[in-house]
């Protein structure tokens, strides 16, 4: 038997062969055969499974009792159990350990070193191969799941489109985020990006009606990825919810707190399998930046926009914030996507782009919708409460305090007024019906009694209802 490995180290050579002797008496009778020699040899590897170095140690104490006698077909019958159970090279490193015995040769740390390091290897080599093979099994699944996706009837593809684009923000020709599409709201830090987004969420968990007075359609789950500096996300999102409102943010609301798992450029299926994994309606991405490395390059914004999509084709829509560059062209305000931080992949995958703009922690800011779903909105100024969380369009009207500041309550009419000035259209006094009726709804107005207009006409009066007081639930208009 020659050596092709270095040997584990046998330390004491009488000790070794006596561990491997001691196990070897317990086994059946006959305990030469090399039936009784691979039982042995699988006990041996079995009673120290969590330390393969001890058991190779014992198993070539037990090949150099053999040795020592002349036996060297039972050395072999020893070698050979081994081999069954584990690969050539630890085989063959446990061969040349029992002739060391065997001389009365003890391995030099050296070998001992090497031997490890030869384990280390293997073992990393199986879990290298584990995880390739979890990789593909996962590439197959998802190749099974989309199979036919994306094919639909061309016709009904053209001709069955709705009259009228979904909102998920807003109402009409004024959307501020369509369905299906991913809103992107960025600008600077501090000009109140996180503040405006708690309370788009909490209308999507349906707690308030609106925000800047356009109304927000809620959905079933929500998932926040609070990935850039989520104590702080957490602590600004506080400012949006009372007590009452917990049971509803734990049953709808489903928080990833920082970085994701991988780069979301680079794996395009993990931010849906995230979403799936929280049965996400709706996903909002805090922030960009934190979400994939290398956001100004071309590879890097169409491997996001890439996930993103996969997103928005299972039918979860995104809300996704982002920085603007620190100024516009000639030093100016950021006014165009060019402005945008990033790739030009970035704001091209979008459906809507809105841009805030100010000094950090300014109270005022301007909005402006950089890339609108159908008529722009604004631009305007809005006006952030900081301390409760609430944001208005400068110079709205807040329809409950208008209820309140009159005794007998507000009318259809008086809002309407307040909205768009002393003579509204029809559509303009319509508009103004729908956000009355949906503040009833919510237990923020009711309504009282009917009043003479002084034409004959009967009209209804609205008096703040019960849930008036709550935070963030006043619908406001420009």
């Amino acid at each position: 038997m020659s050596a092709q490995r270095s040997a584990p180290s046998t330390g004491n050579a009488e000790s070794a062969e006596n561990n491997g002797r001691a196990v070897h008496d317990q086994s059946t009778e006959g305990r030469d055969s090399p039936a009784a020699i691979a039982e042995t040899v699988a006990r041996m590897l079995a009673a120290s499974a969590a330390d393969p170095v001890r058991a190779d140690r014992a198993i070539a104490g037990l090949a150099a009792g053999y040795l020592k006698r002349g036996d060297d077909a039972g050395a072999q019958h020893v070698i050979e159990a081994l081999g069954a159970h584990v690969d050539e090279a630890r085989a063959a490193a446990v061969q040349a350990g029992a002739e060391q015995l065997a001389g009365g040769a003890t391995a030099t740390a050296e070998q001992h070193a090497a031997y490890l390091e030869q384990l280390t290897l293997q073992e990393l080599y199986r879990l290298k191969a584990r995880t390739e093979a979890q990789r593909r099994l996962n590439v197959e699944d998802r190749a099974d799941e989309t199979e036919g996706q994306g094919l639909a009837d061309g016709a009904a593809f053209i001709y069955d489109q709705p009259d009228r684009v979904p909102a998920r923000w807003g109402e009409g020709e004024e959307i501020l985020w369509a369905k299906g599409e991913a809103l992107m709201l960025c600008g600077p830090p501090g000009v109140g990006k996180t503040t405006l987004t708690g309370q788009v969420v909490r209308a999507l968990l349906g707690l308030q009606p609106d925000v800047l007075g356009y109304p927000v359609e809620p959905v079933g789950r929500v998932l926040y990825l609070a990935m850039d500096r989520p104590r702080q996300i957490g602590r600004a999102l506080a400012r949006h919810f009372t007590t009452g409102d917990r049971a509803t943010v734990a049953e709808r609301l489903t928080v990833w707190q920082g970085p994701p798992p991988t780069d979301l450029a680079a794996d395009t299926d993990a931010l849906l399998d995230l979403a799936r994994r929280a049965g996400a309606d709706v996903v909002v991405v805090d922030s960009l930046k934190d979400a994939a490395v290398g956001l100004s390059e071309d590879a890097v914004g169409a491997g996001y926009n890439r996930a993103r999509q996969r997103v928005l084709a299972a039918g979860i829509d995104l809300l996704e914030l982002h920085h603007q560059k620190k100024a516009g062209a000639n030093g100016g305000k950021p006014d165009k996507l060019a402005d945008v931080y990033g790739s030009t992949w970035l704001t091209s995958g979008a459906g809507s782009v809105i841009g805030l703009w100010g000094d950090a922690g300014d109270p005022v800011v301007e909005l402006s919708h950089l890339k609108p779903v159908m008529e722009p909105i604004g631009p305007f100024n809005v006006v952030h409460d900081h301390a409760r969380g609430i944001s208005t369009i400068d110079g709205a009207v807040d329809v409950v305090a208008l209820a309140a500041a009159n005794a007998r309550g507000t009318t259809v009419g008086i809002v309407a007024e307040a909205m768009f000035g002393d003579k509204p259209t029809a559509a303009q006094r319509m508009k103004a019906r729908r956000r009355v009726e949906k503040l009833v709804g919510l237990g923020l107005l009711i309504e009282a009694e009917k009043i003479d207009d002084g034409r004959g006409h009967n009209i209804g009066t609205y008096r703040p209802g019960p849930n008036a007081g709550r935070p963030a639930g006043r619908v406001l208009f420009q």
